[in-house]
């Protein structure tokens, strides 16, 4: 189980990763050029400039099946990083 970052100075270049069963979420958004993340949506939300907007795919998907699948969540711009996969952020 594990989500991890990893911060790359010399190239100015974060590595986000997620553990191949998807027992660990990691949620991210972009906002104002800057690239926000967390284990936890409330996470994200603690920033006043992430927007607090309903993504209806997402509620859907979470009223009929109790859960909204990656990279769904039921806030529009705020993804989850699918189960196994790994995310870059370099340079904006």
């Amino acid at each position: 189980m594990f989500a991890f970052a990893v911060w790359d100075k010399k190239r100015a270049r974060l590595f986000l990763a997620r553990d191949p069963v998807g027992i660990k979420p990691l949620y991210w958004t972009e906002v104002s050029e800057r690239l926000l993340f967390g284990s936890e949506i409330k996470a994200l939300l603690q920033d006043e400039t992430v927007p607090r907007r309903v993504n209806p795919e997402g509620l859907h998907h979470y009223l009929t099946y109790l859960y909204a699948p990656a990279p769904q969540t039921m806030f529009d711009g705020i993804r989850q990083l699918p189960p196994g996969h790994f995310l870059t952020w370099e340079q904006g």
